[in-house]
């Protein structure tokens, strides 16, 4: 269109990369080189990468890498028991890192991550299956918690604690003749 600086085009479909040609043609009606652009509607930003996973007493330290997507405002995380539904999605900023907490030990878990753009728009998911571990223990026996443990533990018996936080829900006695290892 000889003269026009604009003209109209079809409608564009979200979430798809479009190219566009334009190219000049004189007032003879030769052409020059075509010069393309291409640019996406819409378009969800690449998902991060590299989900990893580290099981604690009932709970889960997860680590991801960045989407290398320009844009991205934050990750949402949802997570359920594995072959069950997840639950609402979490909205986690930009953060690289997450710790999902109030797990079941033993209980294997799905977690779903995304990334979100300033159009809202959501990546496809990255997903891992993860299970928290018993870290409190005495000989092979393992437990939910120290009170459970104290309970249980005979003296002369060592209750031993692997590599994490616990919490105690109430006041704690070590029984006699009880040692706690850890």
């Amino acid at each position: 269109v000889v003269g026009v600086p604009t003209v109209g085009g079809p409608s564009l479909t979200d979430g798809v990369y479009h190219t566009w040609g334009v190219r000049p043609r004189d007032a003879d009606g030769a052409c020059g080189p075509w010069s393309l652009a291409v640019f996406g509607q819409n378009v969800p930003p690449a998902p991060p990468s590299g989900l990893a996973a580290v099981p604690k007493h009932q709970k889960i330290l997860l680590s991801w890498t960045a989407s290398p997507t320009a844009g991205v405002t934050g990750y949402r995380l949802a997570w359920g028991p594995f072959g069950g539904a997840l639950g609402a999605p979490v909205s986690l900023g930009t953060v690289t890192t997450a710790t999902v907490t109030g797990l079941t030990n033993g209980t294997t878990y799905t977690f779903d991550l995304r990334a979100v753009d300033s159009g809202a728009d959501v990546s496809t998911p990255i997903t891992l299956n993860a299970t928290p571990v018993n870290l409190i223990s005495i000989g092979g026996s393992t437990f939910d918690s120290l009170q459970g443990a104290g309970a249980a533990a005979l003296p002369g018996q060592t209750i031993q604690l692997g590599e994490d936080l616990f919490t105690l829900t109430a006041p704690f006695t070590l029984p006699v003749g009880v040692t706690l290892q850890g």
